[in-house]
Formats: C-alpha cells, sequence, structure tokens
C-alpha cells in the first residue's frame, strides 16, 4: 500500500516539474489523438497508453531524416526593385519577414523570407497548426489598404539564405496591381493566423 502512495506523489512530483518549466504542451491531433510538444526541441509525441511514439516529420526526427534542403540563389531585382523594411513576429519566437518587391507588366512580383527557424516556426513548416496562413497588407501612404493576399503555410518553401548563410521559410508571388498603385505603397504588414 505504501508502494502505491510512494509511486502516486512520484508521478504528482513529476507532473508539477514539466508543469514549472512548460516544457510539454498536451493537445489533440487531427485524429483526435493524444500527442505531446516538446517546446525547447519541437518534437512531437504520440501518446498511446503507456507508449511514447516520435511523430515522424517532427522537428526533432526531421533533423534527422530530412533530405537535402532547397538552395535558392539571390533574386536579382530589375530597377525600381523595393527592399521593405524587415518586421519582427514575437508571436513566431521573434523571426524576422524580410519583404522585397518589383513592378513589372502589370503586376507587383514578391519574396517574402522568414527568419531565423525558430522552434515555433519549423512546427508551422511541418504542419503542427491545421491550416494556418500569413495575411500580406500593403497600404499606400494615406494608410488605404492596397494590396492583400492570404499565403497558406503550406506554400513556403525551406530554404537557405546564402548572404545570411542562415536557414529561412520563403515564398514568391505575383499580384495584379496598377503602376501608380505600386508606385505610392508606403508601408507593409504580416499578420499570422494559427
Amino acid at each position: 500500500m505504501k508502494r502505491n502512495y510512494a509511486t502516486a506523489i512520484l508521478c504528482i512530483i513529476t507532473l508539477a516539474g514539466c508543469a514549472a518549466n512548460h516544457r510539454y504542451q498536451l493537445s489533440k491531433d487531427d485524429a483526435g489523438r493524444l500527442v505531446r510538444l516538446d517546446t525547447q526541441t519541437g518534437e512531437v509525441t504520440l501518446i498511446e497508453g503507456d507508449q511514447l511514439t516520435p511523430v515522424k516529420g517532427s522537428a526533432a526526427t526531421a533533423v534527422q531524416t530530412a533530405p537535402q534542403d532547397e538552395q535558392i540563389p539571390q533574386v536579382v531585382f530589375p530597377d525600381g526593385g523595393k527592399k521593405w523594411p524587415t518586421l519582427t513576429l514575437p508571436e513566431l519566437g521573434n523571426t524576422q519577414a524580410e519583404l522585397t518587391s518589383y513592378w513589372h507588366n502589370g503586376e507587383l512580383h514578391y519574396v517574402l523570407e522568414l527568419h531565423p527557424l525558430s522552434k515555433r516556426l519549423k512546427l508551422v513548416y511541418k504542419g503542427y497548426y491545421s491550416n494556418p496562413s500569413f495575411s500580406l497588407i500593403v497600404n499606400n501612404a494615406a494608410g488605404k489598404r492596397v494590396v492583400w493576399t492570404n499565403l497558406p503555410t503550406s506554400h513556403l518553401k525551406h530554404t537557405t539564405n546564402k548572404t545570411r548563410n542562415m536557414e529561412q521559410l520563403s515564398v514568391e508571388g505575383v499580384i495584379r496591381i496598377s503602376k501608380d498603385e505600386y508606385d505610392n505603397l508606403a508601408k507593409w504588414e504580416l499578420r499570422w493566423n494559427p
């Protein structure tokens, strides 16, 4: 009988220690199974009875099994290309967001780069969140929204930026816009939609 109490007390102390440092988060996946997220390593573990099974493709297992990531050359923009001020996204582990754009033939061409690859950003890329996206918004000098597009995270590519020598997520796209509208763009925003 004393052994059962000792075991129960040991379990309570262990769980309290895990909760105190917020290392693990428990939730259910899309199939309704119980999963544990290690917030320090990004590893996702499936909990089935008394068995812990690492989920293939989670951050910790991906480091061991990921194929060579794509390395893309730096984009050279034509005259009139614009590098926008860098934004910080604290909700994604202080990830930096960089936007570069140019106008050509009735279209705004853009490249969005997110770096460094924080633990939270890795979870976004690996599909931990269901249907997440970013909203890219660009306003004119008067504060009026001129450009808005939804960027599902499934469109992000895991790349290596050669200039910074750093892993990042990036996406390229085009949006129809007039030359006058493009010339009057003044400020951009990037919103995370988990």
